[in-house]
């Protein structure tokens, strides 16, 4: 998986950063990205019901 990453100084917060890490629109790794996060929103509603 190909990620592209960013980050922001927090003017409010010297010293942090806010890191942001994004694929390519309709690449394969944007694919395996969503793939990721339905297989965590899954597991998350799993133990909701647990």
């Amino acid at each position: 998986m190909t990620l592209r990453m960013e980050a922001f100084d927090v003017r409010s917060s010297p010293g942090q950063q806010l890191v942001v890490y994004h694929a390519d629109v309709g690449s394969p790794s944007a694919g395996a990205l969503q793939l990721l996060g339905a297989l965590d929103a899954t597991r998350a509603e799993e133990q909701k019901t647990d």
